[in-house]
This record gives C-alpha cells, sequence and structure tokens, in this order.
C-alpha cells in the first residue's frame, strides 16, 4: 500500500475535537488540564480525554496528547498517574518537548510512541540521533527548516518527520523565546505566552536611527509573522515523504479547525487520486477554496513559510499584527457542516432468523477507509425465533430497528435480511440483539485499534534498531562520574562569555578564571577557553562545525559551551571527549532531564525561568552553574531585522536595536556566519543581591556574559562578580539598570 500522509488537525475543546473528525482528520492532536503547552485553550478534563479516545478509535482517528510543558520536579510524579490510564486506553503518541519528561515516559511506558515536539527545534539528525535514544518514534522538527532539510532528516535517520503546514507562526525558534517570560513573567514554555512579539516595535540601525522603508512610520510590526498557508504546493511536501501534516490553532474556533481540515482533506485526497491515475500534473487549488481560507480567521495575509524561503520582510505583516474577522457565514455553515453532527463508520448488518434458533446478527465494517482492518466479522446472537401464529415479523418492523444506530458512531450502509419462514421476534429482543452487536463491534474496534498501533510501532522501532540509532543506553564520557576525568583539568570558577577581544582582555583583567569565544568566527582561537556553539544549528553550519571540532581536537581550545542538542550529539558522535559546558537554553527543569544532560556533558548552566527555591529543589549542589550577569538572550529568530529593513549586508556581530512603546531598547546581534538573529533584553540580568542565598553558594562556579560592553565596562563588572564568587559581601556593581529574572518568583 502507498505511503499517504496523515493529516493532523488541533482540538482545543470537544466542539472542535468533533469538527475535525467530521471534517477528515486522521489524527487529531489535544491537551489535558496539566502539561500542555496552550494554557488558555479549554482543553480536555481526564473523563473527556478517555471519550475522545475512544470515540475517535471508532472513527478510525488517531490521538496524539500534548505534553509539552517543561516540567518542575515537584510536578513530575503527576505524570504517570495522569497518563497511565489514557496509555491503557490506546493513547496513539505523546507530544514532548521537555527531555526529563522523555525519559520518564519512555521507562513507564516503553510502547508508548513519543514526538519531539517543534518546542525543542530539532534542525538536523544530531539531534534526532539524541532523541531516538530517549524513546522518540516521530519528530516535529522546527519550523524554520527548508523543505529539502526536512526531507534530509526524513532520509537520514527511520524516524517518522511531522510538519506545520497551516496556521500561525512564531518569530522565535520554538522552544528559545524567553520574550513573554521576562517581560510578564508568562512562560511560553508552560503554555501562557503573551505574543509580545504581536506589539509595535521600531528597528534602530547601529547608530540608533529608524532603519530602512519603515524609518518614518510611527509604529509597525516587524515581528508580527504572516500566517502559514501551503495548500497550494501540498504535492511537493507529499512527495518529500512527509509523514503527518499538521494544522496550528488549538486556541482557534472549532469551526476554523474543521474548515481548514475539510480544505487540506480535499486537496490532499485530490493528489493521491490523481496520481494514482497518472495525472498529478492536473492538480489544482480551485481559487474560491483560497478566498475560503482567507476567510477562516486568518491573519491579514499569509505565507508559504520556511519550506522555500530563509527569512524576509514577505513573512511579516509589518502594517497590522491581529487577525481580521471571520465570515460569518461562512463559520454557521461549517458549524452546520462539520462541528454539530457525529462522523458515521458505515457498517453492514445481515440477521439471520430461523425459527427454533437464537436470532443472529452479523456486522461487516463498509466504506471505502474502514477504521480498522479486523479479522472477520462480529456476530452476536440473541433470543430464540419462534413461528408466527399472529402477526410475523415484517422486513420493514426488522429495518427500522436494526438501523436504529442513535449516538452511536455508526451508520446501517446496508441491511440483509434472511429469514426462514413466518417468524416472530419481539421488537425489543431485535433491539437488544442491535445494542449487543454494535457493543461487541466497538470493543473489537478498539483492541483491533491498539493491536496495529503496537505493530505499527513495532515496525517502527525495528527499523531504528537496524540502524543503529535505537540504543536506549547512551555511552557515558569518560571518567565524568568522577571528581577528575576532562574537565579537572580546566578548573573555572568564574567565566566570561565574551565576542570580541577587547571583552576577552577586559574580563581576565577582572579576574575572570576562563573566557568563552563567542564571536562566532573563532575571532579568540588559541586565546580563549572555551568555544561557544551557535543556538541554532543548521545543515549550512556544517563547515563550521567541521572546522569547530578541529580547533577543539587540536587543543586551539580546551573545552566547548553548547547551546542545542544539535551541538551535544555533534561532539558525543565524533568522539570528543574535552570538557563540555551545557548551557542554559539546553538544561531543563528537572533531574530526569540533568541526567540525560550530564551524560554527555560535564558541566550544566542553570535554567533562567526558575526560582531559587525551584533549583534547589531539582539540582544538586556542588555540579552546577549559574548564570550570574548578561543580557538574556530573549528570542534566537531566523528573521533578520536588517533584511526586514532591506539592508542586509552580510556584516558579521552587528548591533541592531529594536524599540518598544515605552521607548525600551533591545540590542539585536545579527550572526551573519549562521544567518540568525539573537535579541536580547534591554536591561542585564544580575544576581548580585542573591549572592549568599544557599543557591549560588552551593554552585561550583559562576557564568557572565558580555554583548554591548566594551574592555572597560567588561573590566569593572567582572572584578565585581570576582570579589563576590570570592566570598565578599554588599559588592556596588557599576551599573544601576538591571533584572533579578525569575530567581524570587519564578514564572507562571
Amino acid at each position: 500500500m502507498e505511503h499517504r500522509a496523515e493529516l493532523l488537525a488541533p482540538a482545543g475543546n470537544y466542539d472542535a475535537f468533533r469538527g475535525a473528525v467530521n471534517a477528515g482528520a486522521d489524527a487529531v492532536y489535544l491537551a489535558g488540564r496539566r502539561f500542555g503547552a496552550r494554557a488558555y485553550a479549554d482543553n480536555f478534563s481526564d473523563e473527556e480525554l478517555r471519550q475522545c479516545l475512544r470515540e475517535a478509535h471508532l472513527s478510525g482517528v488517531r490521538v496524539h496528547l500534548t505534553v509539552n510543558t517543561l516540567t518542575r520536579e515537584r510536578e513530575l510524579g503527576e505524570l504517570i498517574p495522569f497518563l497511565a490510564p489514557l496509555c491503557e486506553d490506546g493513547l496513539d503518541g505523546v507530544i514532548v518537548q521537555d527531555i526529563g519528561v522523555m525519559k520518564v515516559l519512555h521507562e513507564a511506558f516503553p510502547d508508548l510512541p513519543i514526538h519531539a515536539s517543534t518546542q525543542l527545534s530539532v534542525t538536523t539528525a544530531d539531534a534526532v540521533r539524541f532523541l531516538v535514544r530517549l524513546g522518540v518514534t516521530r519528530v516535529v522538527p522546527a519550523r524554520e527548516l527548508s523543505l529539502s532539510e526536512v526531507r534530509a532528516l526524513r532520509e537520514e535517520l527511520p524516524v517518522e518527520t511531522e510538519t506545520f503546514v497551516h496556521g500561525a507562526m512564531c518569530y522565535c525558534y520554538s522552544g528559545k523565546c524567553l520574550f513573554s517570560s521576562f517581560l510578564g513573567g508568562r512562560s511560553g514554555n508552560r503554555g501562557r505566552c503573551a505574543q509580545t512579539c504581536r506589539l509595535p516595535y521600531r528597528i534602530l540601525d547601529e547608530k540608533g536611527i529608524p532603519a530602512g522603508p519603515d524609518a518614518g512610520k510611527r509604529e509597525y510590526y516587524p515581528l508580527s509573522m504572516r500566517d502559514m498557508c501551503i495548500l497550494e504546493y501540498l504535492p511537493e511536501l507529499i512527495e518529500a515523504g512527509i509523514d503527518s501534516f499538521k494544522i496550528e490553532g488549538r486556541m482557534k474556533r472549532p469551526e476554523y479547525a474543521a474548515g481548514v481540515t475539510a480544505l487540506y482533506r480535499k486537496y490532499m485526497d485530490l493528489y493521491y487520486r490523481l496520481r494514482e491515475r497518472g495525472d498529478a500534473s492536473s492538480w489544482r487549488v480551485a481559487p474560491e477554496d483560497m478566498e475560503e481560507l482567507k476567510a477562516l480567521y486568518l491573519r491579514t495575509d499569509l505565507c508559504g513559510g520556511y519550506y522555500h524561503r530563509s527569512n524576509g520582510r514577505e513573512m511579516v505583516t509589518i502594517s497590522a499584527p491581529g487577525y481580521r474577522g471571520a465570515d460569518e457565514a461562512l463559520i454557521r455553515r461549517l458549524g452546520e457542516q462539520y462541528v454539530r453532527p457525529i462522523r458515521r463508520t458505515k457498517v453492514a448488518e445481515l440477521i439471520t432468523l430461523e425459527a427454533g434458533k437464537p436470532a443472529a446478527l452479523r456486522l461487516r465494517l463498509g466504506g471505502e477507509n474502514p477504521p480498522c482492518a479486523l479479522t472477520g466479522d462480529v456476530l452476536a446472537e440473541g433470543d430464540l425465533v419462534q413461528l408466527a401464529e399472529k402477526r410475523p415479523l415484517s422486513e420493514e418492523d426488522i429495518r427500522r430497528s436494526l438501523g436504529k444506530t442513535g449516538d452511536t458512531v455508526f451508520a446501517a450502509e446496508r441491511i440483509e435480511i434472511r429469514r426462514s419462514g413466518e417468524v416472530f421476534l419481539p421488537v425489543r429482543s431485535l433491539n437488544e440483539l442491535r445494542r449487543t452487536a454494535f457493543e461487541r463491534l466497538s470493543g473489537e474496534l478498539e483492541a483491533c485499534w491498539k493491536r496495529d498501533g503496537a505493530a505499527r510501532l513495532a515496525g517502527r522501532r525495528r527499523l531504528l534498531a537496524a540502524d543503529g540509532a535505537g540504543k536506549t543506553v547512551s555511552p557515558k564520557r569518560p571518567q565524568q562520574e568522577s571528581a577528575g576525568g576532562a574537565s579537572e583539568n580546566l578548573s573555572v570558577r568564574l567565566l566570561a562569555v565574551v565576542i570580541s577581544r577587547a571583552q576577552a582582555e577586559g574580563a581576565r583583567a577582572g579576574g575572570a578564571d576562563a573566557t568563552a569565544d563567542d564571536s562566532q568566527s573563532f575571532l579568540l582561537s588559541g586565546t580563549a577557553e572555551l568555544l561557544a556553539f551557535p543556538y541554532v544549528v543548521r545543515r549550512r553550519d556544517a563547515a563550521w562545525m567541521d572546522e569547530a571540532l578541529r580547533r577543539l581536537l587540536s587543543g586551539e581550545y580546551r573545552g566547548a559551551l553548547i547551546r542545542s542538542l544539535e551541538a551535544l550529539e555533534f561532539l558525543r558522535f565524533r568522539g570528543y571527549h574535552g570538557p563540555v559546558f551545557a548551557d542554559t537554553p539546553v538544561c531543563g527543569w528537572n533531574r530526569a532531564a540533568m541526567e540525560v544532560i550530564g551524560e554527555n556533558a560535564d558541566h550544566c548552566i542553570l535554567p533562567l525561568e526558575l526560582s531559587g527555591r525551584e533549583l534547589r529543589e531539582s539540582f544538586p549542589e556542588g555540579r552546577h552553574y549559574a548564570a550570574v550577569y548578561g543580557r538574556v538572550p530573549m528570542m534566537i529568530t531566523a528573521g533578520c531585522v536588517r533584511k526586514t529593513e532591506k539592508s542586509c549586508r552580510l556584516e558579521e556581530n552587528g548591533f541592531w536595536a529594536l524599540e518598544d512603546r515605552k521607548k525600551q531598547t533591545f540590542p539585536v546581534r545579527t550572526v551573519c556566519t549562521h544567518c540568525q538573529n539573537i535579541i536580547y533584553n534591554s536591561v542585564p540580568l544580575s544576581l548580585h543581591k542573591a549572592f549568599g542565598a544557599p543557591l549560588l553558594s552551593g554552585c561550583r562556579g559562576f557564568v557572565m556574559s558580555f554583548t554591548t560592553e566594551d574592555g572597560r565596562e567588561t573590566q569593572r563588572i567582572t572584578r565585581s562578580f570576582r570579589r563576590m564568587a570570592d566570598g565578599e559581601r554588599e559588592v556596588a556593581v557599576p551599573f544601576a539598570a538591571f533584572t533579578g529574572g525569575h530567581f524570587r518568583k519564578g514564572v507562571e
């Protein structure tokens, strides 16, 4: 049978679930009241989740549960009791961001398919290889990948790929955004994003002057992405072998989910039919259908996502961030057509009535695409059939009774009656026979669905094992569990991450034990102890990565500072055993995540969104580093502010800026080597007031990061933190504006 992509639709509540199922979704994704990254959707109670599972499976639809928030240590114990009954009911997969959650789930439910969320921003086969060891069977790559990059992931490792085809897009690589978190205390990693990117900003050039064609506008929206729509080049994605097409929209109206699903279902099926006839080139999207999509509560304009472009002004809304109103007449029609009806599975019925024998009703799945390949028919027997003494049972009575499927998901497609003479059976007996048969069919379908799911998963795991990527145990780093080992040769109490020679010299003069070269151009090779890897690694960075490895192996750098799973696995897979520092974007929120990272890195820098109390709960003293100074990277983006203002000159390490409505300025570093922007907070994070707190006093060391500071500022700041690291209290700092981050309160 030919490979066909799954159409995966969102369900933020029960109406949306029903609408998506009725509109032709192969699978739906939804969330419970906990662990889902859409905290403001209605979401489902535990009982509602089980009911949706049952209804979906009877209709031949899979259910994927989002468990895609970062999870605190104290919450981790709730995870298994929450998922256990759903797994028993045949849950088809979980979508996960937290690698600690992956570890716990794979150990508790080894047969449960785990899908790596787009919140992990997977970009290369290295990250996929890392995740497969944690039980991952499907990857949702970063939305910023091109179609060729997605195809390469699908071909390099035998995991399923799931990509977005329609809906809202983030300006930042998913999972790497701290904008809402640091400006409003609402974390996108907890499903509470305040959509700070949809607010107006002005782009300022390196001189602080409004830049480009938008310089004269009072306000505009350079971070507000257009909605994605790839319907018109759907065949390209089908031919790329992608396994699942995902529609975004758990926060949107049920009619939206149903309408978008119906149109993608229509054109996917049309392409498969035409391809089978050898006429795929005639596939077209009708203009009226594109207009219908645009009338379904979308942003002011659409774009094709990143499949065929890396970034550009055409991908953001610029002049208006909000949604335009939906066509209410269309919404009403879609509600009547999809949201309110029940999707029915067609069933053929054969009843045999012979006097002196039990009435027998045989059911067989009908239609072109039955929900499950049952091994045979379902048979139920009822009361004894009698010879008719007065009024024999009429065909009309039989058809009326057997055709009543009520609020079940079944519909009688055909009813065949076999009678031996004039017979009689009370109507209540007919009704009871029908109910028994359909209950038995429901049970058989549910059992069949679980068997088919287990068989699919077993086949996938065999492929992974054959490829060598499915090993569940990661090789230990040499001597990593002892106090010595590779990292003992690099004793660091105070680490300065710098981007220029002036900063490196200032940090050294101020008392830093080591510096990390974050220039992204090997500017400090041979003088800085650590080499900082980019926040996002793409296939186009292969030459840079190979050169970085060469310099590490040659001893030009004595260790690595990594910010992604791609870089972590790149070093492990290629046999690098020198010191590895895992930066804040990599380290998770719980001990299970830290254990996974600790198998591949010597040191972890604590995450930025937990409070000091939460950090103490999760991480043992004496093993970790704390980020105590520096502008926090609020966004890592494929979009480029220079290109948006038509000023892209491929200049390395330049700084532009964003200015918000309150005249706060956010530096933007354009890293042209890797074609990405880093948007920093308007003020630095500083934990100078927290020195002496139990967490900081129990850390192995401290990390400072320098961005816009010159050499003299770097020296003064480093000197202050050197004194604090050495035990002094009441140390004055040479800056006035700062934020304490989430150290005291954490995030929602």
